[in-house]
């Protein structure tokens, strides 16, 4: 039997006969009826047994509410799909499952449009997205009288949960769709008419809706992080749209918060006012006891007792946190633990004996483990990692098509640029002064560019290194200041021909991402991962980020090979629109903390 219709009652005679006559008319009949009335006093069952030859199997019987009423349906049910449909509601015409029919071929949810009936007597369409997020789901559901669902969910999954009086279908799809992962196909055809009269949308009903949402999916968040990086704060922005309930604390003792971070996430262990005196006693601490920061974060994990702990970058958050569950002598009382690896965390300080084992006991510790770049899963897996790998995407938050396409409107043909950008980072990791040397040694097909430096632009040997350059070869060099807006950056990677960065060590480059999305042509070190996102001599050029004669060779075939920019422009906004678009890894990052909470508390 490929389908069970499943319909409940209760006292509503006339919309029962409207619901039942709706599916006895149909053309295609190939499926099992069955109705569940909650003993109704208004004739429904009189109906009901007139109706018996024509029904599967009904029955009239006190029961303890919807949910029950359903669940004894799919107790009945032997079709490989069901769809509930409640009396009062009826098929939007007698062909619409000899259509349909054709269409169940094996996703977990199938599911079409509504056609609306609402208070007043109007009548409007119900569309649906082909593409489920979470966000949409948590807010508008699934149309549950026009959904198809494969029966082998409910022995998954179990069936809805009858403590909900209202919320249990919306909590089974969500639980089917973001936990189990199911497939799903939309129908783009109407396949049920809909009263708006139910408890559902009743105004009255909105505090119950709200509580048992809650009830559902509201976790407690502990962020362990550098709460002083824009990286951060947009990590934290992406999670306002659902129930998270979300605190914040320092990785590193004397930082003080980034201005972007969210105002309703609660900020523990600030540093306030008098940021001096907050230092100096930060500094008599750790004197006087070099463990007291790992004890204080025990102490607040057990105060707040989050449903998960996630800290977010290795050598600081990483390390604090297994401080921190030393602390904890049964070690099943510390909350699942979520660490995201960041840049070089793992991929340089893992090859640093001071650094292998402190490395080792974050990922031994760990249950779940996300990072920008698939190297370093497998260093994970190589560290001792042995639990949940989350979806593989960039930290930084992604980039927002809407503000990516407003920029890029005033933006031309990379080929016709005359503006080269280079990353100015300069230190452990940095080699901006390999790019500067690279840039000096390309001045003869210079002439007419001008070089932009950003990020740290105010250190002071970038910026000896860039007056020699502007002096030694005639160009214009540009230093951005270190605070520059990332709308700005954006654009000057819009009207750049070409963007440089080097570094001994990363993940993905944020900087590499934006160059990509603004159509800049990317030349990049080959310790970043940019092969992950970029194919070099065709999307760009990778490059050893301490080889100047090499670096020069690309930035020249990048300033000679117009096809080469043009069409690499092309490529990589595509990849960055599929890849790194801000909507799509917020969809990710929600579903990931879904899945913890709701994992740890199955």
């Amino acid at each position: 039997m490929k389908l069970s219709i499943i319909t409940i009652n209760l006292n509503n005679r006339d919309g029962l006969q409207k619901t039942v006559e709706s599916v006895l008319a149909q053309t295609w009949r190939d499926f099992e009826y069955i109705v569940i009335d909650g003993g109704s006093t208004d004739g429904s069952a009189d109906y009901l047994a007139r109706q018996s030859s024509e029904l599967t199997y009904w029955v009239s019987e006190k029961d303890r509410g919807i949910y029950q009423a359903m669940n004894k349906g799919i107790e009945k049910a032997t079709g490989e799909y069901l769809l509930f449909l409640n009396s009062g509601d009826y098929l939007a015409g007698n062909g619409i499952l000899e259509k349909v029919q054709t269409q169940l071929t094996g996703e977990g949810i199938i599911y079409g449009n509504l056609t609306l009936v609402k208070l007043d007597g109007t009548i409007e369409t119900k569309e649906y997205p082909d593409h489920l997020t979470l966000s949409f789901v948590w807010e508008q559901s699934l149309p549950h009288p026009a959904s198809f669902i494969r029966r082998d969910l409910f022995d998954r999954l179990g069936k809805y949960n009858e403590k909900a009086r209202i919320t249990a279908d919306w909590q089974f799809f969500m639980l089917a769709l973001f936990c189990l992962g199911t497939d799903y196909k939309h129908l783009k055809q109407e396949i049920t008419v809909f009263n708006l009269n139910g408890i559902g949308n009743d105004p009255q009903n909105l505090k119950r809706i709200v509580r048992e949402k809650g009830g559902f999916f509201s976790p407690k968040i502990l962020l362990v992080a550098m709460v002083d990086s824009v990286h951060t704060a947009r990590w934290l922005s992406q999670l306002s749209v659902v129930g998270c309930r979300l605190s914040v604390f320092p990785a590193y003792a004397n930082k003080g918060f980034h201005p972007d971070i969210p105002g309703w996430v609660k900020k523990i262990g600030s540093i306030g006012t008098f940021r001096r005196i907050d230092r100096l006693i930060v500094s008599v601490q750790k004197r006087i006891n070099p463990d007291y920061y790992s004890k204080r974060l025990a102490r607040v994990i057990r105060k707040i007792k989050p449903d998960v702990v996630h800290s977010m970058e290795t050598q600081g958050a990483g390390y604090l946190v297994a401080e921190a569950r030393k602390r904890f002598r049964d070690k099943s009382s510390f909350p699942k633990w979520w660490h995201s690896n960041w840049g070089s965390d793992i991929y340089l300080f893992g090859r640093l004996a001071e650094h292998r084992d402190r490395i080792r006991e974050v990922l031994e510790h760990c249950d779940y483990y996300s990072c920008e770049v698939q190297r370093d899963v497998d260093l994970a897996l190589k560290f001792g990692f042995r639990g949940t790998v989350l979806p593989v995407y960039p930290s930084g938050g992604g980039l927002k098509a809407e503000l990516l396409e407003r920029l890029r409107k005033e933006t031309v043909a990379t080929s016709r640029r005359k503006l080269i950008m280079l990353k100015g980072y300069q230190g452990w990791a940095g080699r901006a002064l390999v790019g500067i040397r690279s840039l000096e040694r390309c001045a003869d097909v210079l002439k007419g560019y001008t070089v932009v430096i950003y990020c740290n632009s105010q250190g002071t040997d970038i910026k000896i290194a860039a007056e020699l350059l502007s002096q030694s070869t005639g160009i214009e060099v540009k230093l951005l200041p270190a605070n520059t807006p990332n709308e700005e950056i954006l654009a000057y990677h819009g009207q750049a021909r070409i963007s440089i960065g080097l570094s001994i060590s990363d993940a993905i480059s944020t900087s590499l991402l934006e160059a990509m999305a603004m159509g800049s042509f990317p030349i990049q070190s080959d310790t970043s991962c940019a092969k992950e996102w970029i194919t070099d001599g065709i999307s760009g050029l990778i490059v050893p980020p301490e080889d100047p004669e090499i670096i020069e060779q690309a930035i020249r075939r990048a300033l000679s090979d117009d096809d080469l920019v043009d069409t690499a422009a092309g490529i990589n906004e595509q990849k960055i629109k599929k890849d790194a678009d801000y909507d799509k890894l917020k969809e990710l990052t929600i579903q990931s903390y879904f899945k913890i909470y709701k994992q740890s508390n199955s």
